[in-house]
């Protein structure tokens, strides 16, 4: 059960603990030196107060043990969720019952059941007490932990402990592995006080692996791991432990964690966990031989803590292997994978073939970590054809951003998993019946969804799942590492599967996906957070039915991968009082020290939360990626992409640690540019490129060319792209940047084979751009044929509207249909508490003519912005309020946004000093007064100097107030700039045309004379380039034809002469 004593954590009190929680290691530099005993003096374990009378407990051969799910704190401001860490403790104890007792354990994190129900007893569990750690640290290095349960009550624990610890990132968990490995004793002896019967089993040294587990350990999926470990634990507990069945299992642990890290449940974490631990118990009763010590490294290398793996290396290195044995081959791995070498990677993958799938996946971890989209599609697909049933990697890609990786990922998993896991799972020795008989090829239910295929969405994978957690409950004879464990791994991974398909089937596409949610929930039945899944059903635009949806689901160990589902409840508390803003602050909060934990916290939540992640805890995470993973590419480039300020010096210091790194490259080449170094952004963007070429990275080198007096660079080097396999809508966005810059020079002709190249994509943005092209050169017709297009395929948001603002703008087209259409955008912005959605539906209430319902809307909707709004946004909004109030008849209203306005004045001078002037003069023109010629002509200098949506907002709303003025003449001049000089989606725009079409019609030819001179001399420029074109080709092709003709004229070689 979950505890909830501090829910709906302030932003503030927030960042202060997290920033906290790594400053106490923080100040130390990693060191390479290695502890010659597992626990310090300065980290020993303090004795227990053992209790005056032990409990008494009830405990046959099975102890299950509960898990203390977070968030859980009593005392938020001194302890903290650390999701790995409860599991080091919690494992620490399931070892010492499981080893130092010889018990069969039971664990929740792994999914197993509390309860046996034995096949004499049908449809009834055995009402059972489990065993309950209640466990929790704090910032002064203390820990403590109580174990009860199975008739100890909570205020008589069976075990308790009070610890100390000292905090360092690279070690955190190494300690407490090393803590709990010594309490295992301490543990076991306090259990047989309570009345636990079982004993130790001594070393059996002749007890040794068969090779085909060492087979199993080398297949990366995790059917093989499971039956790996298993045999393990089932070999030990028949026939005593050794040496060699111990570091199947440190290596197994940790092979499960690496291949789940992409799920949803704390599974991995407690896999991880397990590993460490019996890494632990290896090296102790192996007398910290070399042997222990490299599975040590192994572990800690596997799970993602590459510093401290390094550290274990070197302490092996000292040590010799004992008389006539070699080192396993898989040590060869660590090394090169926690110094994230890819060359040595892929030479040992391919010198030895029974390291081929480990050296493969390990090699995709290491290139995924580059977070480069081409390596992570490359490499995703070389790793699938060598590991096929790793699903983290179909999983990573369907969650990338461009859309061809995203679907070949999703689509692609499911037909792995309906198609191997049955066969993979038939192939287990002493299979339940039950299970087996689902391992049977049946015809695929959902494949006709994904356009063929067999079994893709297949019904069997759950049918075995179900199967097998119903003979975990049902065992006569329990085993160790139950059935239950596989059942949750498969079912686990099934409901990855449907959220990711669920999300990629809405991408680029605004459809009902409803008959895909029912072909999915039946499998996902019974999952912790099956609701979401149902909640894919329902359309963008009624949001509050998901959150209901949602609302008696209990949110636990929140993860980054879950960040997607906060926001179906993100203001809308659930059953537990909680909403998902705070758990997405406790995803963050809770997050683990080790690399794969704060790359996914960094890239899907803290590193885009500027507004709650500030640039303290942001330079924490670059601490922690430094002393968790040296060698990662993060802990060179987040230097820089986490500084707040920096000088061309220190970027030219920390460019040394950069290595076959495009992203950071990339960074760094933005970071030059920032600082108008554009010959070293040139060259860091070049390095980017050659290493592997991005869309972003390409259009950085070519915009330092545009800026850096070489502009003829600019459109070959975007072209250049278009040669590169696209992944997604990259040579649309290439298309759009071209197109984009021949708009800003009013050459609709040149523009208008790019636009409709992105068009071609039927995506939002590329059809908004083929009518943007046409709306420009005035072909009407045409350009509402590709806005319509755009609000009739995304209803929902900014598109859905667009074509009614279209119809308002120009004064044309179909207006009641658009109308009805721009309902559900209008519905949407109307709920939203985002000053832009805000915004749209001021203007939409505005070209409705209702000004006064406009302004009650934004008032409302502002009084949910709070810090949110940026002080733009908020002058933005006062502006036009004060426009609106006049048109409404309410003078008061008027006056309250000018004088809010003029409370700004500081905030405005201090952000943007020229833009004072600008403010200043809209106020006074509000206010009646006139303008002097001088002042308008520096407003208009410092608008036109400004970002292009900036100048046209500011157009139309000095149009408004000389309107207002009754200075017509004057009013239309700022309305025709506005309108005609766009951005023609800007709002200015739309409500600048709005009130020409208003004043003089649809037919109007009011043009501007200065944008109809660069229209003519655009298109002049256009056809003399055309005709030099036409002019090169037909040279071209006659000298192609004259040169076939002589060589139609040369003699026979083999005719004599």
């Amino acid at each position: 059960m979950t505890h909830r004593s501090c829910v709906h954590v302030a932003v503030p009190a927030f960042v202060l603990l997290l920033g906290l929680l790594p400053i106490a290691g923080c100040d130390e530099a990693p060191s390479a030196a290695v502890p010659s005993s597992p626990v310090s003096a300065a980290n020993a374990a303090r004795e227990p107060a053992k209790p005056q009378t032990p409990p008494s407990i009830k405990l046959d051969r099975v102890a299950a043990l509960s898990t203390q799910w977070y968030p859980n704190h009593s005392e938020c401001n001194t302890m903290t969720d650390n999701r790995f860490l409860r599991e080091v403790v919690r494992q620490g104890v399931l070892m010492a019952l499981r080893e130092e007792l010889g018990l069969v354990t039971r664990d929740e994190s792994l999914g197993e059941p509390l309860a046996q129900r034995p096949p004499d007893a049908k449809n009834v569990d055995l009402q059972v007490d489990p065993l309950a750690l209640n466990f929790h640290w704090d910032t002064t290095n203390v820990w403590h932990a109580e174990l009860s349960g199975a008739g100890a009550p909570a205020d008589n624990p069976i075990w308790k402990h009070d610890g100390t610890f000292k905090f360092r990132n690279r070690t955190f968990y190494a300690v407490f592995a090393a803590q709990m490995a010594e309490l295992s004793e301490q543990i076991a002896d306090q259990m047989r006080a309570a009345g636990a019967k079982e004993a130790r089993r001594e070393l059996n040294p002749a007890n040794v692996p068969l090779p085909e587990i060492e087979t199993q350990l080398g297949e990366m999926n995790f059917v093989s791991q499971f039956a790996a470990v298993r045999a393990a634990h089932r070999a030990m507990a028949d026939q005593g432990p050794s040496i060699p069945w111990l570091g199947v299992l440190v290596r197994g642990y940790a092979n499960l964690a690496m291949l789940t890290q992409h799920t949803w449940t704390t599974q991995q974490d407690a896999f991880a966990a397990r590993s460490i631990v019996y890494a632990e118990r290896m090296l102790q009763l192996s007398e910290r031989s070399r042997e222990a010590r490299l599975h040590q490294a192994y572990a800690y290398a596997v799970i993602g803590m590459h510093g401290h793996a390094l550290d274990l290396l070197a302490e092996a290195d000292k040590q010799t292997p004992r008389s006539g044995d070699a080192d396993p081959a898989w040590a060869q791995l660590i090394g090169p994978f926690a110094k994230f070498q890819l060359v040595e990677l892929e030479q040992l993958a391919a010198d030895d073939d029974e390291l081929a799938e480990l050296a493969a996946l390990l090699r995709w971890h290491v290139y995924r970590s580059y977070m480069h989209g081409r390596w992570i599609n490359d490499i995703g697909l070389q790793t699938m054809a060598v590991c096929p049933e790793a699903y983290s990697i179909y999983s990573v890609m369907a969650n990338w951003t461009a859309l061809g990786i995203k679907r070949r990922g999703a689509s692609a998993a499911i037909n792995m998993f309906g198609r191997r896991l049955p066969d993979r799972v038939a192939e287990l020795q002493d299979l339940p019946k039950a299970a087996r008989s689902h391992t049977v090829k049946s015809s695929g239910l959902l494949s006709r969804l994904l356009g063929g295929g067999d079994d893709d969405l297949s019904d069997r994978p759950m049918k075995i799942a179900r199967a097998l957690q119903t003979a975990a409950r049902e065992e006569a004879e329990p085993t160790e590492f139950s059935w239950a464990v596989l059942g949750t791994l498969i079912a686990e991974e099934q409901f990855v599967e449907a959220v990711n398909l669920l999300k990629v089937s809405g991408d680029a596409v605004e459809h009902s996906r409803g008959s895909l949610v029912e072909r999915f929930e039946p499998l996902v039945a019974g999952h912790r957070y099956a609701p979401y899944v149902s909640t894919f059903a329902v359309p963008p635009s009624d949001a509050p039915r998901a959150a209901e949806m949602m609302r008696e689901v209990q949110f636990v160990d929140p993860r980054a991968a879950m960040n997607r589902m906060y926001s179906t409840v993100w203001h809308s508390p659930i059953a537990d009082g909680g909403n998902g803003n705070e758990y997405r602050y406790r995803t963050v909060w809770g997050r683990s020290f080790t690399h794969p934990s704060l790359m996914e916290n960094w890239y899907d939540v803290a590193g885009t939360w500027a507004v709650a992640i500030l640039a303290d805890q942001r330079r924490h995470f670059a601490i922690e990626f430094r002393q968790v993973s040296p060698h990662s590419p993060q802990a060179a480039r987040m230097q820089w992409e986490t500084a707040e300020t920096y000088t061309p010096e220190q970027l030219a210091k920390w460019e040394q640690e950069l290595r076959e790194d495009p992203v950071g490259w990339m960074s760094l080449g933005q970071c030059y540019y920032s600082l108008s170094k554009l010959d070293d952004a040139t060259r860091c963007y070049k390095r980017s490129v050659e290493i592997s070429p991005c869309y972003d990275a390409t259009l950085g080198l070519a915009n330092c060319y545009y800026y850096n007096g070489k502009r003829e660079l600019w459109k070959p080097t975007l072209e250049s792209y278009l040669e590169v396999e696209d992944l997604g809508l990259a040579h649309a966005q290439i298309h759009q940047q071209i197109a984009g810059e021949c708009i800003g020079r009013r050459s609709w002709r040149e523009a208008e084979p790019h636009a409709l190249d992105a068009a071609q994509t039927y995506s939002a943005w590329g059809l908004q751009l083929a009518s943007t092209v046409y709306e420009g050169s005035r072909q009407w017709e045409e350009s509402e044929r590709f806005v319509a297009a755009a609000s009739r395929s995304y209803p929902s948001y900014y598109s859905g509207m667009q074509w009614y603002l279209w119809c308002r703008r120009t004064g044309r087209g179909e207006l009641d249909e658009a109308r009805d259409l721009a309902q559900t955008s209008l519905r949407l912005a109307e709920e939203s508490t985002q000053f832009s959605e805000a915004y749209r539906a001021f203007v939409y209430r505005m070209l409705e003519g209702e000004p006064a319902a406009a302004i009650a809307g934004m008032d409302q909707q502002a009084a949910t912005f709070g810090q949110k709004e940026e002080l733009w946004d908020h002058v933005c909004r006062l502006l036009h309020t004060a426009a609106a109030a006049e048109e409404a008849g309410n003078a008061e209203r008027k006056q309250q946004a000018l004088e809010e306005i003029r409370g700004l004045n500081d905030a405005i001078a201090a952000d943007s000093p020229t833009w004072v002037a600008v403010v200043d003069a809209l106020v006074g023109a509000f206010n009646g007064e006139e303008l002097s010629e001088e002042t308008l002509a520096n407003y208009d200098k410092v608008i036109e100097g400004g970002a292009a949506n900036g100048r046209c907002t500011y157009q139309y709303l000095m149009g408004a107030a000389l309107d207002q003025q009754k200075r017509t003449d004057a009013a239309d001049d700022y309305w025709r700039r506005a309108l005609y000089g766009g951005p023609f989606d800007n709002y200015g725009c739309t409500l600048a045309g709005h009130e020409l079409a208003e004043k003089y019609g649809a037919d109007r030819d009011d043009l501007p004379e200065s944008f109809a001179k660069l229209e003519a001399e655009a298109d002049a420029a256009w056809a003399k380039s055309q005709a030099e074109a036409d002019a090169a080709a037909s040279a071209e092709e006659e000298d192609a034809e004259e040169a076939e003709g002589a060589t139609d004229e040369q003699p026979d070689p083999d005719t004599t002469i």
